[in-house]
Order: structure tokens, then sequence, then C-alpha cells
């Protein structure tokens, strides 16, 4: 009998705004929603705590973040990857660079200390705009994975339609991204074997749960509380109504904290 695949499904923006997090909590609640990542600049960060205290199976991550927002240390704030008033702005891709691996580390630290002195347990890492898997941005991750000695991390996105794949371009990214995924095992980090959202893992599995090639373990990534984005609310609609036919048969429901207690056995 095949073993079933070990499914992490994980809501970024934690801690964005009231709705996001009263969607996390409602997702987690109807048994669809095991993780959830914080954004430690989020406008509503405050009420994660509590959320978490009402829903102690729900396991949390930290969404660092470096291209929206106030940033958290000085020199951060006064970088390029700021405005004049101290926020993130959009342009981390084209004005970052391993000359700043000190700065982003000493930022990124800070943002997962203020979620610990809310009392929080983060038991993974993730980003906003999935910057932490940017090339440039590799030697800080690893930095402060050593540091805060978290060392689950998401995967970049692995799973994607054949048609992404095809042509020069969409060989060279893959295999970069793979590079990436075999530089943070070597470096001691863990990982799930695959990582998509919601919507690719709809693309993929037309008969949802029959995937000829699952990965053993597998994160899926939404976005609840998005009422603007119409992939957003689509997928997190799919989660309450179809997802909870495929737990069960063939996916088992865990959290990151959970698949690591499982690893130590």
């Amino acid at each position: 009998m095949k073993a079933p695949v070990l499914l992490i499904t994980n809501a970024d923006d934690f801690g964005l705004s009231h709705a996001v997090n009263t969607e996390v909590e409602r997702l987690h609640v109807l048994g669809v929603l095991s993780s959830a990542t914080v954004m430690a600049n989020g406008a509503a960060v405050e009420e994660v705590p509590d959320i978490q205290r009402r829903n102690p199976g729900l396991g949390l991550g930290v969404h660092l973040n470096a291209t929206n927002f106030k940033a958290f240390t000085p020199r951060m704030r006064s970088s390029r990857l700021c405005d004049d008033a101290g926020n993130f702005n959009s342009g981390f891709r084209d004005h970052h660079h391993v000359g700043l691996t000190r700065m982003l580390v000493e930022e990124w630290t800070a943002q997962i200390e203020f979620l610990q002195s809310l009392g929080l347990v983060i038991d993974h890492i993730d980003s906003h705009h999935h910057v932490h898997t940017w090339p440039s941005a590799l030697p800080a991750l690893l930095q402060v994975c050593k540091q805060t000695g978290i060392h689950w991390v998401r995967n970049t996105r692995n799973l994607v339609p054949d048609a992404e794949r095809a042509g020069m371009r969409g060989r060279m990214k893959y295999s970069g991204k793979s590079l990436w995924t075999k530089a943070c095992r070597l470096a001691g980090l863990d990982l799930t074997k695959g990582f998509c959202s919601v919507h690719d893992f709809r693309q993929l599995s037309p008969v949802l749960g029959s995937l000829t090639a699952s990965p053993s373990t597998l994160e899926l990534m939404c976005h609840p509380g998005d009422f603007g984005h119409v992939e957003y609310v689509e997928e997190c609609s799919w989660m309450e109504n179809e997802l909870p036919q495929l737990l069960g048969d063939g996916f088992q429901l865990m959290s990151y904290s959970a698949l690591a207690q499982r690893r130590e056995r």
C-alpha cells in the first residue's frame, strides 16, 4: 500500500489584516489549513498570539519580508531596499546583492525575534514574494537559519505544468531552482520534496489524489482573506469544498512541526 503524501497547507501573509487573520482561523477550524506564516510588519500581527492560543494545532512560520511595509532595523530603513520613509520598496531583485548580506541577516533576524517576543513558536521560514529563494539572498538565509535554529525552510516552486519547463529559458530557470534546493540541503536545511500553490496543484492534478509521481512531502500555498484576487478566492474555496475528500485517501495533513517530529522518531 502506497504511503500517504504528507501535506502541509500554508496560508501566507498571516498578520497582514484582520480579514486575513479571520479567514486563516476559519479554514484551520474547518480542518483544511494546517499552517500559516506570519508577517512581522503586518498591520494586524498583534492579533496572532490570541489566535494561536485558541488554535494550538495551527503551525506557525515566519513570512520574511523585504518588499513591503516598514523595515525593522535602522540600517535597512536607510538602505537602497527602502524608500525615504523606511518602507521596503518592490525592487529587491534589482537592488539586492551579496554585499548586503549582513544587513539582510540583521533585518530578518529582528523580524523573527519580534514574533518570538510575542510568544509565537516559529517552526519554519518562507518569505513575502519568495525573496528567500533569490540567489543573492541565500547566504543571508543560511546565516539566519543558523542563528535562530530554525532549519525548516519552504522549498522553491518546483511543481509546475510541463509547459513552464519547456524551452531553453524554462530549463535554465528550473535547473537554477534545483541547484538552490540542493545548496539548502547540503547546508543542513530541511525542505519538503514538493512546493506549489493550490492553483498549481489543481492544474497538475485533474484527477485529484491520483498523481503518478507524488512527492512524499508537499506544501501547498494559499492566501486566505485576499478577496480582491479571484485566484486566491478560488483556491480557498477548493480547500474548503474539495480538499476534505483527499484527506485520508492518499494525503495526510500536518504542519512543519509535526513533520519534524515525525522525522525525529
